[in-house]
């Protein structure tokens, strides 16, 4: 089998980059769109290529004898989303975009005892008629790991790497207990948030079903952020919301202690003028 000699590394490490680099932007700037074309929200889409020195690492921890054949993430790219049940969506998309080569969820690498945190890894390539454009020429060959967590498993895996406990046993015993509880009220906090989102979600639905059949009455909703943001992009579905200035609205209006009710009548009556 061939191997390599650290000069040749070096010199197609240094041959390769400038393509790894124009594929970690591209990606990112891909993924951005596919995600934003389904209204999948994110908190960042960021890429990496791996230093020199972290490649020889890795060929030395894991016996590579073709490296740039064998490493598959010498390119990274990082999903960062706000609720579990993104990463599935968002998941299915990669899937549908990109040429998989291979996916592997964290969270079966790991038992309830052991100390480790959840996120979907993907290695990927982009499609063959990618290459027609400009921007991919001499980039379908390379392979890249795309990763999809949320916010707070970022987080986890941000202080993990902090710490350089990267396996149980290398936490002092008498700290293992406390890792423990924290990574479990992490992985709490994440269902939580995510059942929060549920309800708002349903709660939206709910709404705009009773907007569409003019049954709106006091009693039926209470006016609140979410209401108005509802009202809002049903009333006014062209126009773009800045949470910012919704919620200073919300603030003035609630001063008075208008209703909802209220709130749509002076909108039919501004509408007749």
């Amino acid at each position: 089998m061939k191997t390599y000699d650290k000069e040749e590394i070096i010199k197609i490490y240094f041959s390769q980059y400038p393509l790894y680099l124009r594929l970690g932007e591209n990606i990112k700037e891909a993924t951005g769109s596919f995600l934003a074309e389904k209204g999948i929200e994110t908190v960042s889409i960021n890429y990496r290529v791996k230093k020199l020195e972290q490649v020889f690492q890795k060929i030395e921890r894991k016996k590579y004898t073709e490296p740039f054949e064998q490493m598959v993430d010498i390119c990274g790219v990082r999903v960062i989303c706000y609720f579990q049940k993104d990463i599935e969506k968002i998941e299915e998309i990669i899937k549908k975009e990109f040429e998989v080569i291979e996916k592997n969820n964290k969270s079966d690498d790991f038992s309830s005892h052991k100390f480790g945190y959840r996120s979907k890894h993907l290695v990927l390539k982009i499609k063959k008629d990618w290459e027609k454009t400009p921007n991919y020429r001499n980039l379908g060959d390379l392979k890249f790991e795309l990763q999809i967590r949320t916010a707070l498993m970022h987080a986890w895996a941000e202080i993990e790497h902090k710490l350089a406990y990267k396996r149980t046993e290398q936490i002092p015993k008498e700290l293992r207990r406390k890792f423990f509880r924290i990574s479990a009220l992490l992985e709490e906090a994440d269902e939580q948030f995510q059942e929060i989102n549920d309800k708002v979600n349903k709660k939206r639905e709910d709404m705009i079903s009773i907007l569409k059949k003019r049954q709106l009455t006091n009693k039926k909703i209470s006016l609140d952020l979410n209401s108005l943001k509802t009202l809002l992009d049903f009333y006014f579905p062209e126009k773009v919301k800045d949470n910012r200035n919704t919620r200073d609205f919300f603030n003035e209006i609630s001063k008075s202690e208008i209703t909802i009710k209220e709130l749509l009548e002076l909108y039919k009556n501004k509408m007749k003028k």
